[in-house]
């Protein structure tokens, strides 16, 4: 289960969230957000459609690639390589 954020911490992330958001705006370039012991974030512009279609993509990727079917595929594929069942191309 997800801890609440403390009274502090909303105070602090509700009073940067808007500043951080101007920057991101006024730059174009999404902005990065460390935090010590969870994964990073970042606030990227969305009239960037480059930069959208690029994390959706990478998104898309990240959820193919990790499903089940296509982890028996990958698992499927490397034993037929470890049993010289493979093709080359030139």
């Amino acid at each position: 289960m997800k801890q609440a954020l403390t009274l502090y911490e909303q105070t602090l992330a509700n009073a940067l969230l808007p500043r951080l958001a101007d920057e991101v705006e006024s730059a174009g370039e999404p902005v990065v957000l460390v935090r010590d012991g969870h994964q990073d974030v970042m606030l990227v512009p969305a009239v960037d459609a480059t930069a959208y279609r690029a994390w959706m993509s990478h998104r898309e990727t990240v959820d193919l690639a990790t499903g089940p079917d296509a982890q028996r595929e990958i698992a499927d594929s490397r034993g037929e390589y470890a049993g010289g069942e493979f093709t080359t191309s030139r």
